[in-house]
């Protein structure tokens, strides 16, 4: 087990401690360099995620009103007084996904349109999937597999696929897509949901790595700003659910607007930029993060598709 490094003088409160100090005398921290790698955060956050006392209730308003605050804190070793970054993040971002399915009305939750529902003849509107240089007809397969065929060869042969690799994996998600139940995929993509998006964390680090990467910032300041940056806008949505749900006709772009603005105001009390200079970087960030999110939804359907 790797020796924990010890401090001379208490981060939190500045008490001089010794190398010796397991635990500062006059506030209590832990007299330890917090900034470890990666998997020292995790276990950090998996070993205290169920502990809920003062913390929580110290680290609610800084995170909703000071954007950056809580940040600056953890980065600069005042640790003792706030909820753990990575523990915040999974805990408000589960009860987020709980809030919504809880919350939000069935017949606004997402719903899969697949061409059957649309009560349309194969022949009003053709829908056709590429497949490498081929396209695969859905209503063909769809016929096909009504009509009892459920081998993918013989599929193939009868709409007169070549069977490459990529042609039969395709014709093998259409017919799972056909075959499936929409409510079973819907609600096992949703259960997942919250580890998707703590797993997207360290993407969001690593852009936030490369457009301050002058800064000499260690990689780890990066992934807590992450994750104090989407527990806020976590907490925010679900505020807005509970709001939505006593107003049904409340606005919700001022919410929308108040997440982004969040992460601007972040970025300038967090890396101490200019406001000209973090719009820039704002915008970029914006850019490369629609863009990871994208690749990360895409990917976990693909992978969902290969579990499920």
């Amino acid at each position: 087990m790797k020796k924990l490094e010890r401090l001379d003088h208490c981060l939190n409160c500045g008490t001089p401690t010794g190398k010796g100090i397991n635990f500062c005398p006059q506030c209590g921290q832990e007299n330890v360099n917090k900034r470890q790698p990666f998997w020292s955060i995790l276990v950090d956050a998996v070993t205290g995620f169920f502990s809920i006392d003062s913390k929580t209730f110290r680290s609610i308003f800084p995170l909703l009103f000071k954007p950056g605050f809580l940040t600056k804190e953890f980065v600069t070793g005042r640790l003792v007084n706030y909820v753990h970054p990575a523990r915040m993040f999974i805990t408000i971002t589960i009860l987020y996904f709980i809030s919504f399915s809880i919350l939000t009305d069935s017949k606004n939750k997402l719903k899969i349109s697949l061409p059957e529902d649309r009560n349309e003849s194969p022949d009003s509107n053709e829908v056709s999937i590429n497949a490498g240089s081929a396209k695969i007809n859905y209503w063909q397969v769809s016929e096909l597999m009504q009509n009892g065929i459920t081998d993918e060869k013989q599929i193939a042969d009868s709409i007169q696929l070549e069977k490459t690799f990529w042609n039969m994996l395709v014709l093998r998600y259409i017919m799972k897509t056909k075959s499936m139940s929409r409510e079973a995929f819907l609600s096992y993509y949703k259960s997942r949901l919250p580890w998707i998006m703590f797993a997207i964390m360290p993407v969001f680090a690593l852009i936030m790595k490369m457009v301050y990467l002058r800064r000499k910032r260690l990689y780890i300041d990066h992934l807590v700003f992450a994750y104090h940056y989407h527990s806020f806008a976590f907490l925010l949505m679900m505020i807005g659910l509970l709001l939505l749900k006593l107003w049904p006709g409340m606005p919700q772009w001022p919410i929308a607007l108040w997440i982004l603005w969040y992460l601007l105001r972040s970025m300038i009390t967090v890396y101490d930029d200019s406001l000209l200079k973090a719009f820039f970087r704002f915008m970029l960030i914006l850019v490369f993060y629609l863009i990871a999110g994208a690749f990360a939804f895409m990917i976990s359907l693909f992978l969902l598709f290969m579990l499920f």
